[in-house]
């Protein structure tokens, strides 16, 4: 009888655990292949909700860089230009390469931007 109860036993356990694994299985969140960079940006933009006041000064556009502290629409165009010329800006320095965006310049903008 009692190897009839360790069977019972063992098949109720490996149920239990069958279960267990498979609802601790359903609750798991899979991400698809190639979806790792997503999720990074998705970090960031939390990060920029937190900074709603920031611009990205690699998705900026004329109007809304021209909108920053000391910056016309000539350094904005500036701006556009060089990105487009060389690609997303890597840190928010990269901006004193631009023609036109000096220190004193940067120093008016610097919080008022980001890189992403």
């Amino acid at each position: 009888m009692k190897t009839w109860q360790s069977f019972i036993l063992g098949l109720l356990v490996g149920l239990i655990l069958s279960a267990s694994g498979f609802l601790l299985f359903q609750n798991r969140r899979t991400v698809p292949v190639g979806v790792a960079e997503s999720t990074a940006t998705i970090q960031y933009s939390q990060d920029e909700k937190a900074n709603s006041q920031l611009l990205n000064i690699n998705t900026a556009n004329l109007k809304e860089l021209d909108a920053l502290p000391g910056i016309g629409q000539e350094k904005a165009q500036n701006i556009l230009d060089f990105r487009t010329k060389f690609g997303n800006f890597h840190s928010k320095e990269d901006l004193l390469y631009v023609p036109g965006i000096g220190k004193s310049v940067f120093e008016q903008i610097k919080d008022h931007i980001f890189v992403e």
